[in-house]
């Protein structure tokens, strides 16, 4: 109680004390919840130490790409020597259209799945809790379809589904909490063909995982760079450095509310130096003061901090549903003991930290002199005292707000100067939708989509795209040759790299990608291309374009010439802080998956 009266007597300080912490370490239990559960959580497997995800580079492509021809020998090669020490499987993800199976079958949707050798579940170390995984017999050209699906998914064990029309019967349930890749629901085999895809058939490309101890020695193909990343590394790759500058941000919010605090503190200490100077000269030890002192601040903290924490599970379930899956990379995002942890230790250090000077200075009051002082005076040889330590922590605020202040300034101005670049397209009245379809059966489908569409009411453009811009996907790129030019090698094939794009209808209109010569696609062209004008320049220089022929690959290759019909005006369709990239815009006849 003796803790507890001083704080009571003074509400106003009392208040104002624990909101600034608990604002201070809501913020940074909310953000700290996040960071670990998405870049220093372990992943839920087994020793995730020895994962690793394996993968090649391709700098003519800029691009990582393991071909399964690759995979395949590098499969054999760890399945020899290596033996069972080192564990390597691949899968391929995406989205399929899904329907069950019988009288009760609902309509379709489209939802994640991947495709995985027999190996997946083995090298990342998760068991079904109901059922089995399948085996290499089940993983191979022909057989039958066998799938697992997450403990939640809407079929039981069975029961008989299918994915792009092909049907699978549901083997195993995975639990619930596993998620990889991340948001797929559904494990299928791969089921790769080594004969037909080493002999130069079609081939797929793959992610490729393993578990070891010590590397194997892998051999890339040639003109590409292996790289080995450790697998919780590559999962958040694309959002740690962004999860880590907004930990280090609420950690300066929390140095200045520790600061604050501790000028309140220190601000009260003066107020009470002459209550200070009456017990000291009734005998009480200017430790046990210095003490009492410490409890009131960690009293302090400890009511902060649990209102903080409050505070910071409610803003973690209010920002969810508002962070993109890039963000969180499939982690289940829980309010968990490390994070009571670290709530605990934020409520210790803030203690410390805002309260120990205060403690320091109150018991070395000078017991004469703040005697001989009015009741209320301020000033004196103490107070002076007070008020340098009080001119040293409002300089440290201030000093770390102008750094938070400067930090986020440079953000909005970097926000407002890629807000004012020219993409290249009109966003503004453009309505978009996504669908993929599994196969070339489907173009009629396409088509007669988009003749409706062109006719609906206030519709004035209507097009089909393989990307919608800056929502990724979409893009695949290869090499192409132009007609006339001179032979290349490895050496040219980054200016021979470009991104392809496949449209049909009135998508340049629709867009207000605007053309700059020549014409669009025509209905069922399919030898007949547009190209942008960064390709265009990069190519043909000041010539004109249209009329000229170009091809992928080398110029021997066995592909066919394409003839360039149009060229339209440059676009950023991947990110407003890249440069354009050389584009080549295709009919979307030649495509399997597309998004109009």
């Amino acid at each position: 109680m003796s803790v507890l009266r001083p704080l009571v007597r003074a509400p106003g300080f009392t208040c104002t004390a624990i909101g600034a912490i608990a604002l201070a370490t809501g913020a940074s239990t909310a953000v700290f919840s996040l960071v670990y559960s998405v870049v220093l959580r372990p992943l839920p497997f087994p020793d995730p130490q020895h994962l690793y995800s394996v993968t090649q580079f391709y700098p003519s492509f800029n691009q990582n790409l393991v071909p399964s021809p690759q995979y395949l020998d590098w499969h054999d090669r760890v399945a020899g020597p290596a033996g069972r020490s080192v564990r390597m499987a691949a899968y391929s993800m995406g989205d399929y259209t899904y329907s069950a199976a019988g009288r009760s079958a609902g309509p379709a949707e489209r939802l994640p799945a991947a495709m995985v050798t027999a190996e997946y579940f083995e090298v990342l170390g998760v068991r079904p809790i109901r059922g089995r995984t399948f085996s290499g017999e089940e993983d191979r050209p022909g057989s039958d379809g066998v799938a697992l699906v997450r403990e939640t998914f809407p079929a039981a064990l069975g029961a008989r589904i299918t994915l792009d029309g092909r049907p699978y019967t549901v083997i195993g349930d995975l639990p619930a909490a596993f998620a990889f890749p991340p948001g797929v629901q559904v494990w299928a085999p791969l089921a790769l063909d080594a004969v037909r895809e080493r002999s130069g058939g079609p081939m797929e490309l793959v992610r490729v995982i393993a578990r070891w101890t010590r590397a194997p020695a892998l051999r890339p193909a040639e003109g590409a760079r292996l790289v080995i990343t450790p697998l919780q590394t590559w999962l958040t790759a694309r959002s740690r450095t962004l999860w880590l500058v907004l930990l280090g941000a609420v950690t300066v919010v929390l140095l200045i509310a520790c600061a604050n605090v501790a000028g309140l503190l220190i601000a009260r200490g003066a107020a009470r130096r002459r209550e200070m100077a009456i017990r000291l000269a009734l005998g009480a030890p200017a430790a046990r003061l210095a003490r009492q002192l410490l409890l009131e601040s960690l009293t302090l903290a400890v009511a902060g901090s649990a209102a903080g924490f409050a505070l910071g599970a409610a803003l973690v379930h209010a920002l969810l549903p508002l962070l993109p899956d890039t963000m969180l990379a499939g982690r289940p995002v829980e309010l968990d003991a490390p994070v009571f942890a670290f709530a605990a230790a934020v409520a210790l250090v803030t203690a410390v930290a805002s309260g120990i000077a205060p403690a320091r200075e109150a018991a070395r009051v000078d017991v004469a002199e703040s005697l001989k002082q009015a009741p209320g005076a301020r000033f004196g040889t103490a107070g002076a005292r007070h008020l340098g330590l009080r001119s040293f922590l409002i300089a440290g605020e201030i000093a770390l707000s102008l750094a938070l202040v400067s930090t986020a300034a440079l953000m909005v101005r970097s926000f407002a100067t890629l807000a004012a670049v020219d993409p290249g397209f009109r966003a503004e009245g453009v309505l978009a939708a996504s669908l993929n379809l599994p196969d070339t059966r489907h173009q009629p489908y396409l088509a007669a989509a988009l003749e409706q569409a062109a006719t609906l009411p206030g519709v004035r453009a209507a097009g089909l795209s393989s990307v919608i811009p800056f929502a990724g996907g979409g893009v695949s790129r290869s090499l192409i040759s132009a007609e006339g030019q001179p032979a290349w090698g490895a050496p040219d094939a980054e200016r021979h790299r470009v991104e392809t794009v496949l449209v049909g209808g009135d998508a340049f209109r629709a867009l207000g990608i605007p053309l700059r010569e020549g014409r669009g696609l025509g209905p069922g062209e399919t030898g007949a291309v547009v190209v942008n004008e960064t390709l265009a320049r990069r190519f043909f220089g000041t010539a004109h374009a249209a009329g000229r022929r170009i091809k992928t690959g080398l110029a021997e290759s066995p592909s066919p010439w394409m003839t360039i019909v149009g060229v339209v005006g440059d676009a950023k369709l991947s990110a407003l802080d890249e440069d354009v990239a050389a584009t080549l815009f295709r009919p979307y006849q030649q495509a399997q998956n597309l998004r109009p």
